[in-house]
């Protein structure tokens, strides 16, 4: 039997911060205690927007979590396939897989916000054509 492992998830509502620096540095400060008291993971979501509160892109928020830690590992929960370009998204994980020495984590999903993906240009299809669209997106995924 495996080791039973700990992770922290970190929605971006769990830090309503007055503006984004103030919102990093009470991530930042989390996920270095986290690697501290021996955690296995922590989380971000990715979403673009959320009413009014300022939210943090989460591939660059965990590239800058890979280089202050050294041990934890970094993960999405989940990134919304429709928000970015698969084979750009492919790239961009792998890079992340890189510089944190393979310790990331590629959490996917569908997408579940209707309003975000129309303030951003997105199609929000039913949920039947966003799980084909993410069905394959990640055929591209595994062959990049």
């Amino acid at each position: 039997m495996s080791k039973l492992k700990f992770g922290i998830f970190l929605p971006f509502y769990a830090f309503p911060a007055k503006n984004s620096n103030e919102t990093y540095n009470q991530i930042k400060k989390v996920v270095l205690e986290a690697e501290r008291l021996g955690y296995d993971s922590v989380w971000l979501d990715d979403h673009l927007m959320y009413d009014d509160w300022s939210i943090l892109e989460p591939w660059t928020v965990l590239s800058a979590l890979s280089v202050l830690t050294s041990r934890i590992r970094l993960g999405t929960l989940v990134i919304c396939n429709v928000h970015r370009n698969p084979a750009l998204l492919a790239k961009a994980a792998a890079t992340l897989d890189v510089i944190s020495d393979g310790r990331l984590e590629f959490g996917i999903g569908a997408g579940c916000q209707t309003k975000e993906h129309t303030a951003y240009g997105f199609q929000f299809g039913d949920a039947k054509t966003r799980a084909q669209e993410m069905a394959e997106a990640i055929e591209i995924y595994k062959r990049l």
